[in-house]
């Protein structure tokens, strides 16, 4: 995209993130998108905690779970690099105390089958209260115990089957190869590396005033409550990460190939492989700890991450370079949906064609009646109506052309709308006091 299509974009996804948010009952958000290393938009919505209306910031640090699960096997593969593992070890013969004495199929489970969630261990174990934060979470000594006596839950190898615990292990892994702490491991070989500031592998306590606020879902209209930051200890490598919109798209952003950061595009590709299919109804594959999706014919790849009070997610696109990142304080968020239609959103932008004119700007503007909005907007020299709410993104947009200064028609639409009626506009100075939409009269939201 060129500076001033940029620009109509970011403006577009500030509006629409804005009405969006009014329209929902989360409380509160951040995005940032990214163009290969470059910050193109970044911004907060709502409240980081609803009981003391602090307002969100960017700045604001949020728990990002799962995602990190591809610092650990970045951490794995830079390992690798070095020569103290290889994929196909198995765990035990880093990890003496990785087998269990009732399913001798634990200490055939390699390295690679952790990292791709294929090693057919349990999601959480038998007894994981500790995700509704009733008990803590588990320890190292706690890991080892259960080990013990686990049993697989499906064959080794056999296809994808997620799993926290087996990541919990891989965090144990990095510890005992690496001869350091995995948190301190990598603070110092992947968060400094690219300078992330905001950026830690577990909660810390001494930081809670920069931490966002989690909250329990919406349901059944239930007032939300607050929730209580946790440690989660030796499952950090699974689940513990903490960070901001604009760190997590800088991270997925330096693995993208050719960047020269963390690990070089030989590792970078065996992440990046798609090896297993992780949803059977979509088109989502996984790799070494990263998630690949197809949106509009191209790939996005990265990581959600759930937590109680808190969902997110980052991916980034390798052939337009760009990264965005959703974090959100609520644990019944839709962060999916709205990165989903987010992507698309930015891709419609980047197929623009043309120039905006003046001619077509002066009808732009958010427009509702008492049961809908629209929102019109230039892309490129095109003119588009489409209802912004429910995070909607212009799949089934209406195209507009230009009849005179004071009208336009409904050129393209879904057969069931007003194709080939018209859209009339009264201005007062300049400014567009209503329009009848297909004989619908709708006057300007306010902000």
């Amino acid at each position: 995209m060129n500076k001033e299509i940029t620009k109509d974009f970011t403006a577009y996804l500030d509006q629409w993130c804005g009405l969006n948010y009014r329209n929902d009952t989360l409380p509160g958000f951040t995005i940032c998108v990214r163009k290969k290393s470059d910050i193109i938009f970044s911004q907060a919505y709502g409240y980081a905690n609803l009981d003391t209306s602090e307002k969100m910031t960017t700045k604001h640090i949020f728990c990002a779970a799962s995602h990190s699960k591809t610092i650990t096997a970045v951490a794995v593969m830079q390992l690798k690099e070095v020569g103290k593992l290889r994929l196909d070890d198995k765990v035990v013969d880093h990890v003496e105390w990785f087998s269990s004495t009732a399913d001798k199929r634990i200490a055939d489970i390699r390295i690679r089958d952790l990292l791709n969630h294929t090693s057919g261990m349990s999601r959480d174990s038998e007894e994981c209260d500790f995700w509704k934060l009733k008990k803590t979470f588990p320890s190292e000594k706690d890991l080892k115990k259960y080990i013990k006596d686990a049993t697989l839950v499906q064959e080794v190898n056999h296809s994808f089957k997620y799993s926290n615990f087996g990541y919990s292990y891989l965090g144990l892994l990095v510890e005992k190869v690496s001869g350091e702490k995995y948190v301190d491991y990598v603070a110092q070989h992947v968060f400094k590396s690219l300078g992330l500031r905001n950026t830690y592998a577990n909660y810390d306590s001494d930081k809670t005033a920069l931490y966002a606020t989690g909250h329990t879902g919406d349901l059944f209209h239930r007032k939300r409550q607050v929730l209580d930051h946790v440690d989660t200890r030796a499952m950090s490598a699974a689940t513990g990460l903490c960070s901001t919109a604009e760190d997590l798209s800088c991270f997925y952003s330096a693995l993208e190939l050719g960047t020269k950061k963390l690990l070089t595009d030989t590792s970078k590709r065996e992440m990046l492989q798609g090896y297993w299919v992780s949803n059977e109804s979509s088109s989502e594959r996984y790799g070494l700890g990263v998630d690949m999706e197809v949106i509009d014919g191209e790939q996005w790849r990265g990581h959600s991450g759930g937590f109680p009070g808190f969902v997110t997610i980052t991916m980034s696109h390798p052939l337009g370079g760009y990264a965005i990142s959703i974090c959100t304080n609520a644990w019944d968020a839709h962060s999916y949906n709205m990165f989903q239609n987010a992507a698309k959103i930015l891709n419609k932008f980047v197929d623009a064609i043309g120039k905006p004119t003046e001619r077509l700007r002066r009808f732009e503007g958010v427009y509702h009646s008492e049961s809908s909005v629209i929102n019109i907007v230039c892309i490129g020299k095109k003119l588009y109506a489409k209802g912004p709410l429910g995070w909607s993104n212009f799949g089934g947009a209406t195209e507009l052309s230009y009849i005179d200064e004071a009208t336009l028609k409904i050129q393209k639409t879904n057969l069931y709308g007003s194709v080939n009626e018209e859209v009339y506009f009264t201005f007062k100075r300049d400014k567009v006091k209503s329009i009848k939409y297909a004989g619908i009269t709708m006057t300007p939201l306010e902000a």
